[in-house]
């Protein structure tokens, strides 16, 4: 089992808190030390997130790293009736902006042996005035995230970006949690054993081409859960809005063209359950196709589209 050539500390004490690296270079390296049976490899870095940050003075005076806190701490109340501080006006809220890192272990041959690995980039930048004069929240969530046309300032970073520990998956492992959880949502399953009994499981790692976003959650009976969403590790171009009217040779041309842009046969079927959901229609008209004799499909293939045809599933 993966476990016993992995410690979660070491990978934690190689990753927390460290300077963040554009290449992440150093990272990979600090990696390697901590476990060198793996082989970490960047898969990719998602970014463009934010969150609330704490409160400083003017002059860069930290006040409280939370700004939740702060505020439940200090006020009397969040909305249109609180009583402002005294120094209201020298107060900046800050935010914390970060992207999400991804880096993956191969551990066998099959599509879900593999281990991911998840770290967070965050920096934390100045955002705006705490108490806006032209802004009154109306609640505390108002508070911590007001309205895009509530006034920003410059961001200026207040320390470097580094690394934080968000977790470590062993994916064989969850996929056999989830199996055997009979309430759980089973579309990640699903797409798992499709990947792996088609074509596109013959050609290329799963774990090459694709990351896994995990949601983890408290269901209403205290239970723990998960939620897994794969998501492509480099964008692909759309299909063509013309595929919707194509079929015969003229869509087999857009269906290879996708392929061979993505990198591996089938991508577009596994792209319509995921990033482009929009395209439905081509997977039915490649059934249709087929229904009619018109068959370019590997056997494998067309069997797993039909039985999504049958009890279609997306994320």
């Amino acid at each position: 089992m993966i476990r016993s050539i992995y410690d979660v500390e070491l990978l934690r004490s190689a990753c927390e808190g460290s300077p963040w690296d554009a290449g992440h270079e150093p990272l990979l390296g600090r990696l390697q030390a901590a476990a060198p049976d793996l082989g970490f490899r960047l898969a990719c870095e998602r970014g463009g997130w934010y969150r609330a940050g704490g409160v400083i003075r003017r002059d860069g005076r930290r006040l409280a790293r939370n700004l939740r806190a702060w505020a439940e701490s200090q006020l009397d109340e969040v909305g249109p009736c609180m009583t402002l501080p005294e120094d209201w006006d020298d107060l900046l809220a800050t935010r914390i902006k970060g992207s999400t890192v991804y880096l993956v272990a191969v551990v066998g041959d099959r599509a879900w042996d593999f281990a991911q690995l998840e770290l967070e980039v965050v920096q934390e930048v100045t955002d705006r005035e705490l108490f806006p004069s032209d802004f009154v929240p109306e609640d505390i969530e108002d508070f911590l995230d007001p309205p895009a046309t509530v006034a920003r300032l410059a961001p200026t970073a207040l320390g470097q970006a580094e690394y934080r520990f968000h977790g470590i998956s062993h994916i064989a492992q969850l996929r056999e949690e989830l199996d055997l959880s009979l309430s759980t949502n089973r579309r990640f399953l699903r797409f798992l054993e499709d990947w792996e009994h088609s074509s596109a499981g013959g050609a290329v790692r799963f774990c090459d081409h694709w990351v896994l976003r995990l949601f983890r959650y408290d269901d209403r009976f205290g239970e723990d859960k998960v939620e897994a969403t794969p998501v492509p590790q480099r964008a692909a171009p759309p299909l063509p809005a013309a595929a919707h009217a194509a079929g015969g040779s003229e869509l087999t041309k857009i269906l290879w063209e996708f392929d061979r842009a993505v990198g591996y046969p089938m991508a577009w079927f596994f792209h319509i359950l995921t990033a482009q959901k929009n395209m439905y229609g081509i997977a039915e008209q490649v059934v249709k196709d087929h229904g009619r004799g018109f068959a370019y499909l590997a056997d494998k293939d067309l069997e797993a589209l039909r039985a999504w045809y049958n009890e279609p599933y997306c994320f």
